[in-house]
């Protein structure tokens, strides 16, 4: 079971304005979602070269044993999930708002080289937004399962090309900026003056598990009147054979704990088959 995290609020200011940012945190999670469902796709791509974060699980040799069937392989994909009985008491899960489309979600595929971060095709599962009573965290989940081993580690490989990192950072900068000038209803406006900051995308070390570990994290600062709320968003994938489970931890003011997180991975690697 996953413990429970209480953020601190380090800054009077921030208790003032808490009403906007924390429900503009979970809009601008929904803009982060088409970036998840990216990372889980499964599907094209040439390179079944690997990569991980420093530290991860070495890789086992690839395979091409197809799928057995596809329905099987969702209600597969479907059991390994996460649910609300991993979690504390007090958390709850809440259907996932998907925020991402327009030219910025697509270029955002572009970055690993796919045409379209809304069609991901294949067995694939997802959770809702796991959330603590405070409201401080959300954590999701996809797990997909591809035709072939060489398949789903391709997809974990295609995330270590050169100039992803750079290529998302700038989408995802996009993304947010159309956010705040464009948000989905006046009520989701954020107040006058609202900019973005310097959008980061960087590894991230995760205790290793699995066959195939990738981690990043990504921190978007926010801007209103006199201060600045840092929204943390970090995003992990974990293959096992011909699964992959694609987990993201977001938080604002501060990132979730690693020691939690770390858990958690673990959790969600315990799950997927093992070919």
């Amino acid at each position: 079971m996953v413990s429970p995290q209480t953020v601190q609020k380090s800054s009077p200011q921030v208790v003032v304005e808490k009403a906007w940012w924390k429900k503009w945190w979970f809009i601008g999670i929904g803009v982060i979602v088409g970036l998840s469902v990216l990372f889980g796709v499964f599907g094209g791509g040439e390179d079944s070269s690997v990569g991980g974060n420093d530290g991860a699980a070495d890789v086992a040799s690839p395979t091409t044993v197809a799928r057995l069937g596809l329905e099987e392989d969702k209600a597969v994909a479907q059991a390994a999930l996460l649910t609300l009985a991993d979690f504390p008491a007090g958390w709850s899960e809440v259907p996932t708002r998907d925020e991402t489309d327009g030219d910025a979600a697509n270029k955002l595929a572009a970055c690993v080289g796919r045409e379209s971060i809304i069609d991901v095709g294949g067995a694939t599962a997802s959770t809702g937004d796991f959330t603590d009573p405070e409201g401080n965290v959300t954590i999701s989940q996809q797990v997909g399962i591809a035709e072939t081993v060489d398949e789903a580690a391709a997809q974990l490989a295609g995330l270590e090309e050169p100039g992803v990192t750079a290529c998302i950072q700038e989408a995802t900068r996009e993304l947010f900026a159309d956010l705040i000038e464009n948000p989905p209803t006046p009520a989701d406006s954020l107040p006058a003056g609202a900019s973005i900051g310097e959008v980061t995308f960087g590894r991230l070390n995760v205790a290793p598990v699995g066959e195939q570990l990738v981690a990043y994290r990504l921190t978007v600062p926010i801007s209103v009147e006199a201060f600045t709320i840092d929204f943390y968003l970090d995003l992990v994938l974990v293959r096992q054979a011909r699964s992959v489970a694609n987990l993201q931890f977001g938080s604002p003011l501060e990132p979730y704990a690693t020691d939690e997180l770390d858990r958690t991975v673990a959790l969600a690697a315990s799950r997927l088959p093992v070919q």
